[in-house]
């Protein structure tokens, strides 16, 4: 599984278990049935785009926070820096 399905099951769960969300209610609020965003948590089903997108919608969030990075803010990034070229 990829790492931006990793972060989409931790922040999709993280965001409904804060806001008090069942999958259910999202579902409904989207107008699509209830067993895709339980296969999309589970890691059983990866959506499309245009999903995360509606999924944000009805969550009313920018997809992007949907697909970031779920580590602690204290935990050290293992990506290089790069000093500028002259």
């Amino acid at each position: 599984m990829s790492n931006l399905a990793k972060n989409l099951r931790a922040n999709l769960s993280r965001i409904l278990a804060v806001r008090g969300i069942s999958q259910r209610k999202l579902a409904k609020t989207m107008g699509i049935s209830h067993p895709y965003i339980s296969r999309v948590i589970a890691g059983q089903a990866i959506p499309t785009l245009a999903f995360v997108e509606k999924i944000a919608d009805g969550l009313g969030i920018d997809a992007r926070d949907l697909l970031k990075n779920a580590r602690k803010s204290g935990k050290k990034s293992n990506r290089k820096k790069f000093d500028k070229c002259s």
